[in-house]
């Protein structure tokens, strides 16, 4: 019994980790200052992947962050029908000794069909941009962990 237990449990995991999935990422090594946009949403995320306990060895400069929703179809009648979703945002790295190490402009875009309710709507707009910001993020990290 144990021993079925077990290997379901080996079974599972494997299933899991094979489709892509793992924990959140948190950087143990490195801790950052966080300048220009601090207050955004973006600056919110990369400080919970960081570790504070840390003296910060790099300055992190949100210097844009946009959020556009354009147009991506029409229906039959000629209304919309679906948005394309950009999300961006600059960043710039700098070291201990204010050198900038690498500036980059991570992009995002999604495509999300229009829900009939407009309060609906807006809701899985707002949580799309919220994907989009984490997938930033991740893009980020991983692009810190490589210098």
């Amino acid at each position: 019994m144990v021993k079925s237990k077990y290997l379901i449990s080996l079974v599972f995991i494997g299933i899991i980790s094979g489709c892509g999935f793992h924990p959140p990422y948190k950087n143990d090594s490195i801790n950052a200052y966080i300048t220009g946009q601090s207050n955004s949403q973006l600056a919110t995320k990369l400080s919970r992947r960081f570790n504070n306990s840390l003296k910060p060895s790099l300055t992190v400069q949100i210097t844009s962050e946009s959020k556009r929703t354009n147009t991506g179809s029409f229906d039959s009648n000629g209304k919309e029908s679906g948005y394309n979703l950009v999300y961006s945002a600059l960043i710039k790295v700098f070291d201990s000794a204010d050198n900038q190490i690498f500036e980059k402009e991570y992009t995002t875009t999604t495509y999300i069909k229009k829900l009939s309710s407009s309060q609906a709507d807006r809701g899985q707009i707002e949580k799309t941009f919220e994907r989009l910001t984490d997938s930033v993020v991740r893009k980020f990290i991983r692009q810190i962990n490589r210098l």
